[in-house]
């Protein structure tokens, strides 16, 4: 996967077409895609901000590895040398995608093990202990230190100040703000790479859900020099800020996406392959579900940490969330509930102070929406586990977003871009059942194009990993 594809957006194209030509020389240059485009697409304070935090990030890297120095290789990790390594990461989306499949490989007796980095560690094995998933092989950073450490760290500090160098020479812009990232991503790439690449040797596949960021884009990078089958499960939403960078073979979860890649993205065929995804499977067979929609209490909004999204623009979230709050008095004439469902990484005091009248709920998702009888986010993917419990979805769309992906092109979900627009339609759904019952069935209709294999996912994916 590499610079065929395409992108919408003008800074974005020109930051990948840099990154492009820097990688042909600097192989770790691609990752900085990442933070390129998001820590100064908006604009120069919240790219100023970020920069202060990226130095903070690369000098509690250095002295993290400078430290090893003295107190020596501390490697408590090892490997049971199975044919199937997976990358995990504290992120949700992630974990969502990758702990099915871990599930279905323990009880298939399929020998895995997981890469998780040490910082990353505490959170995970705290959601898996929530899942029941008892892992016995974990790898960490420390398994890949070369045995003549301090050697090594000098050796790969010069060639990562070489890099840097190149970079501040380089034709990419925001080049200044960026050049402790790149420091920090080539000291890596030069003390971990032949190690991981050794390593991978052994393995048949390599499993995660992207390949980003520090540890998951570097085993990416180094398994695609081996014969070991690199493959990512699709986590999220298809957009071009999670396009992969390194991986053989991408699993979309259905038809949709995988023309998105295709015909938006100008992806190889070859990369692509429809999997659907085991998380919805799963989350369907957790419901009980107990009213038909129609008569369920609650008109719920699904919230998203947008407050701090550069990308979206915090004021205009605010605009929208109080278009929800404006639905109450319609609520009340049909006798229903305004409900606020958290995400967990939401803040809430940033919210606006609501009435008392509004409920809000950090209970599971499955327990909320078996009370709902609509739902409205923003874009987030709700929408897909909405479906499997029969609710329709209202996308809120402020017009001056700079980032949102619409569904109801698709027919997947419903828009409103106004509050007039969003009253008009709440009042239709509820006044309505006919109107209503149609709106459902067109959701049902569309998600199955956007997830495959319903109820086989697993199957399909067990018989991928031979």
């Amino acid at each position: 996967m590499n610079s065929h594809r395409q992108f919408h957006d003008p800074q974005w194209k020109h930051a990948i077409e840099a990154m492009d030509k820097l990688s042909l020389k600097l192989p770790w240059a691609k990752r900085l895609r990442h933070p390129y485009y998001f820590s100064f697409k908006r604009n120069f304070k919240n790219g100023v901000k970020l920069y202060f935090s990226h130095w903070a990030e690369a000098f509690l890297f250095f002295f993290k590895h400078f430290g090893k120095i003295f107190s020596g290789k501390q490697t408590n990790s090892s490997t049971n040398n199975s044919p199937i390594l997976i990358l995990l990461d504290n992120n949700t989306a992630y974990l969502n995608a990758l702990l099915p499949l871990i599930k279905a490989l323990q009880q298939n007796n399929k020998a895995f093990e997981c890469f998780i980095p040490k910082d990353k560690q505490a959170a995970v094995l705290k959601r898996l202990h929530q899942e029941n998933i008892s892992l016995p092989n974990i790898v960490d950073e420390d398994f890949f230190l070369p045995k003549n450490y301090s050697t090594s760290f000098f050796k790969a500090a010069f060639f990562a100040k070489s890099g840097m160098l190149k970079w501040i020479f380089g034709n990419a812009k925001k080049k200044f703000f960026l050049f402790q990232n790149v420091w920090q991503y080539a000291l890596q790439q030069h003390l971990y790479g032949n190690s991981v690449q050794q390593f991978l040797q052994t393995k048949k596949y390599l499993l995660g859900a992207g390949d980003h960021w520090f540890w998951d884009s570097l085993f990416y990078f180094e398994a695609s020099k081996t014969n070991c089958q690199n493959i990512i499960l699709q986590h999220g939403l298809m957009g071009e800020f999670n396009y992969p960078i390194h991986s053989k073979k991408y699993w979309v979860w259905g038809k949709h996406d995988y023309e998105v890649m295709l015909n938006d993205f100008k992806a190889n065929a070859k990369e692509l392959e429809i999997i659907g995804s085991a998380h919805f499977d799963t989350f369907a067979q957790k419901l009980n579900i107990t009213q038909k929609t129609f008569e369920r209490k609650s008109i719920t909004f699904f919230t998203q940490p947008y407050f701090k999204y550069e990308a979206l623009g915090t004021g205009l979230y605010a605009e929208v969330v109080q278009w929800f709050y404006e639905l109450n008095a319609i609520a009340k004439k049909y006798d229903k509930q305004l409900l606020i469902k958290w995400h967990q990484l939401d803040n809430e005091s940033l919210y606006p102070k609501f009435s008392e009248e509004i409920k809000t709920s950090k209970n599971n998702l499955a327990e909320v929406l078996a009370e709902t009888f609509i739902g409205i986010t923003v874009d987030s993917a709700i929408m897909f586990e909405a479906a499997s419990a029969d609710v329709p979805m209202i996308q809120l769309h402020h017009p001056n977003f700079e980032r949102f992906i619409d569904f109801s092109k698709d027919g997947l979900t419903m828009k409103a871009s106004s509050l007039n627009e969003l009253q008009a339609l709440i009042e239709k759904l509820l006044s309505d059942e006919n109107y209503f019952n149609q709106v459902n069935s067109n959701t049902q209709k569309s998600i199955s194009q956007f997830l495959a294999n319903k109820n086989e996912v697993l199957n399909e994916m067990l018989k991928w990993l031979k």
